[in-house]
């Protein structure tokens, strides 16, 4: 990458820092704010204005022995980098008006107001006291030209806080926003203080493409969750790490079409109708078929290949995006938005660009063909746009070309002129044969895994994945060697990057260059530190053994080693007080998405709200709710600690776990998802249940859960599909009930066991009854089952209460009779759903 480019995106990305900072935590006094005014800032009726980029200047000098030396020193071409950053709101070279630009394009976007007439404006002197608004709580499939008009449609807001899952959801806005500017203050200097001390401790100031990438996770870390703009009307929806970003990526685009057109002035900057840039997106395809190829006998390593995969694939996606980046001559802020497999980037509409697109698109395609033949690729789509598509109310129409090209893609993505046909060479050797874990590849010879079974180059990578991403928090992504380390991957990415974990910071292959990515696997969900790299949320939760006393299936067991679904499994037994043990020993596969949210971020904001910065903010938000809280919630609360992440990230997961585990985590991750996006009624989960056997394939298991989910989605949504019965999430509470009335029936010994297992019949019978009310033709021979009431009043009183004293008898026979034919009456086969739980927990 260019110097001068890498330092243009560094300087727009860091321009507004001086927000954060601010004149009193960086002890400015009024003398050094006089001398310096006139350099960066404008005037404004006689006065200067815009303070914040002169604290963005204070802040550089103040903290340059935690910045990379290029900050202190002429670097590239033009202007220095201090002067770039700091003269957003003053510039007078083409250098500056690029930031200048960015920001204001960036800003026009974020920065829709309430209405002047119906909202007091926020003073300037209470700046401090503004907080975040959620953009998911206003999302709705109403009229798109219905403006924002009154705060009061905000009821929540956002803490000041680092992210992380405590500080992450929303609350109600009397709770959030400080009652005073001193408790404001005390907000804002902790969190500053606590960045700056982790500012001193990024790695990689050698590197400063490296360092930068360290540092924008930081941003996020600590900016994520702080408004960009925060007096007058303005509605606080966009974070001012996301504007930060949004002005970076603009910036270093707008700055690289300027260098390839050879019209680098003012006046060329300024104009917004030439279709300057290209926004290009990028969709894995084919991602459960990919994660759960299966052939053979897997199962000693099933759990390893299903942890390897789901992590692969959320690296295949960012690389793809590296790659890129690289050919275009980007950096990787440049990305934004990356989230469930899908990725969009703005570059320089420029024939370089566009042609590093098509040598990108043919890479990636050839080596996906040559590994998987076609079932999973990563497919790219391009779109031109001026400044001015960016701007309010146009940006709509930008993103529904964007969308139409990923279908068209969708629908043609493989090229079956270069790749149509029998595969040339697929056994090299006689002796050759299928991977015995995907089916598909050949099995190489000289792969050899612990137990000396040969497998496919591939599922060895995926198979040491799975391994590794569990016993390491640390991961690097290097240039391609000639001669692989013995743990590097046996097939490199793209024929371009190799993976590795090392034990060390990797300085001097920073230095050479020869280091592209360093990367902190977040392990421990509860903490914002990002231990001075860049933070990467991949790799969910995995339950692990903690004492070698553990019970376990497996003949020994290490601590920290992940538990095998065998175990997992196991964990569905369950201990009475008397030591006794009962239920049923079978995995649960829960799958859920969220419904129609891509069409929501599509169309539910109003058009002057609808910008690439608030679709960044809000596909990011969605994405932290999977990628940050789900994998605390199962690590911190002791019902689900046995849950094993397969994938969680967009809008979507799929989660492997003992089968009452996860009966009971369905609802509560539908509950807070809800919560997290403010109980707007837009904004639900469908889900999908199946129970299997532990040696179940887990293609098969993938199969049931996703026919669970889509009977959920077909059945109106914001649903749950178990046991064969499909029903709203009110629901499932209203069934909860009946199971702990069930239960209790059960340990008072008024209901005898017997009895209990007869109510499938009766449930089948009220069943067929409902049915024959929809038929305008009832045939003799189907009026059986209407003798469902007698049969149950007859088997109550044979078999209710028989150890109850004879006085009680008859109210608790006639209590369980009224209450099961109208349960039965109510919810027919739904009634399944406590019925089948309690039996099973209890076999």
């Amino acid at each position: 990458m260019d110097e001068t480019t890498l330092k243009i995106s560094i300087a727009a990305f860091i321009h507004d820092i001086g927000k954060f900072a601010g004149r009193e935590l960086l002890g400015l006094s009024s003398n050094v704010i006089d001398q310096k005014a006139a350099d960066f800032l404008p005037v404004y009726n006689g006065r200067y204005s815009h303070h914040h980029a002169l604290y963005t200047a204070e802040f550089i000098d103040r903290f340059k022995a935690s910045l990379p030396g290029e900050f202190d020193r002429p670097w590239g071409e033009g202007d220095g980098l201090v002067k770039l950053a700091a003269s957003h709101h003053n510039p007078s070279t083409a250098m500056e008006w690029i930031i200048a630009e960015a920001d204001r394009l960036s800003s026009g976007m974020d920065r829709e107001t309430f209405d002047a007439g119906e909202n007091d404006a926020i003073a300037i002197s209470d700046y401090e006291k503004t907080r975040l608004l959620p953009v998911l709580e206003i999302l709705n499939a109403g009229d798109q030209n219905e403006a924002i008009k009154k705060k009061e449609q905000y009821k929540h807001a956002l803490p000041l806080a680092p992210l992380g899952p405590q500080t992450m959801f929303p609350m109600p806005s009397e709770k959030v926003v400080p009652s005073d500017k001193a408790a404001a203050k005390g907000e804002y200097k902790r969190l500053f203080d606590a960045f700056t001390q982790e500012l001193d401790n990024l790695l990689h100031k050698n590197c400063i493409g490296l360092w930068f990438e360290h540092f924008e996770s930081l941003t996020m870390q600590y900016l994520s969750q702080m408004p960009a703009a925060r007096v007058g009307h303005v509605i606080a929806d966009v974070s001012l790490y996301d504007h930060m970003k949004t002005t970076a990526a603009l910036a270093t685009a707008l700055y690289l079409y300027h260098k390839g057109t050879e019209s680098m002035t003012v006046s060329a900057v300024k104009d917004g109708q030439t279709e300057k840039f290209l926004l290009v997106s990028g969709d894995f395809h084919g991602i459960q078929k990919f994660i759960f190829s299966g052939y053979g006998d897997t199962r000693k390593y099933r759990s390893k290949l299903i942890r390897g995969r789901s992590f692969y694939v959320s690296v295949l996606t960012e690389l793809a995006a590296t790659l890129l980046c690289k050919k275009i001559g980007l950096p990787s802020v440049c990305v934004v938005l990356n989230a469930g497999g899908k990725f969009t980037l703005i570059a320089p509409n420029t024939p370089a660009a566009q042609e590093s697109v098509r040598e990108t698109q043919k890479e990636i395609d050839e080596w996906f063909y040559r590994l998987t033949y076609g079932e999973a690729c990563i497919s790219l789509s391009a779109v031109e746009a001026s400044p001015d598509a960016f701007g309010s109310g146009e940006f709509p129409l930008l993103q529904d070309q964007i969308n139409r090209q990923m279908v068209e893609r969708k629908l043609c993505r493989i090229d079956l002129d270069r790749f149509g046909g029998t595969i040339e060479s697929y056994f090299n050797h006689q002796e050759d044969r299928p991977c015995p874990f995907c089916g598909k590849r050949p099995a190489d010879q000289t792969v050899t895994l612990a137990d000396d079974t040969h497998s496919c180059r591939l599922c060895k990578d995926h198979i040491q994945l799975g391994q590794s991403i569990v016993k390491f928090n640390t991961m690097a992504v290097t240039e391609k060697m000639k001669q692989p380390g013995t743990n590097d991957l046996q097939e490199t990415i793209f024929d371009t990057f190799q993976l590795c974990f090392p034990d060390s910071d990797m300085a001097s292959e920073a230095s050479s260059g020869r280091l592209l990515k360093y990367w902190r696997l977040n392990t421990d969900n509860n903490t914002a530190h990002t231990g001075g790299a860049t933070l990467r949320y991949y790799n969910g939760y995995v339950p692990t053994y903690i004492d070698v006393q553990e019970p376990s299936l497996e003949e020994a067991i290490t601590v920290g080693a992940p538990k095998t679904l065998n175990d997992i499994a196991a964990r569905a037994i369950l201990t009475g007080t008397d030591g006794k043990t009962s239920g049923v020993e079978a995995l649960g596969v829960l799958k859920a998405d969220g419904d129609q949210l891509g069409l929501l971020m599509a169309c539910g904001l109003p058009k002057k709200l609808y910008s690439i910065s608030r679709l960044a903010t809000m596909s990011r938000q969605v994405n932290n709710f999977f990628v940050i809280y789900l994998p605390w919630l199962l690590q911190t609360d002791e019902r689900f600690q046995n849950v094993y992440t397969v994938f969680a990230g967009g809008d979507d997961l799929l989660l492997i776990g003992p089968w009452n585990a996860i009966v009971a985590l369905a609802p509560v991750v539908a509950r807070e998802f809800n919560a997290y996006a403010c109980k707007n009624p837009n904004i639900h989960l469908s889900a999908g249940i199946s129970i299997h056997k532990v040696h179940t394939p887990v293609d098969a298991m993938a199969e049931e859960a996703e026919t669970a989910i889509e009977h959920s989605k077909t059945g109106g949504r914001d649903r749950l599909t178990l046991f064969g019965e499909t029903v709203t999430w009110r629901e499932v509470e209203e069934l909860d009930q009946i199971r702990k009335t069930m239960e209790t029936w059960l340990d008072s010994k008024a209901l005898s066991r017997s009895m209990f297992y007869r109510l499938n019949t009766f449930i089948d019978m009220a069943g067929r009854e409902a049915l024959l009310t929809r038929n305008q033709t009832i045939h003799i021979r189907d009026m059986d089952c209407t003798r469902w009431r007698s049969l149950l009043a007859y088997a109550v009183e044979r078999n209710v209460g028989k150890s109850i004293n004879p006085n009680e008898r008859s109210q608790t026979i006639r209590e369980i009779r009224e209450a099961l034919t109208q349960w039965l009456l109510t919810w027919q086969g739904k009634l399944r759903i406590p019925l089948w739980d309690i039996q099973y927990n209890r076999r």
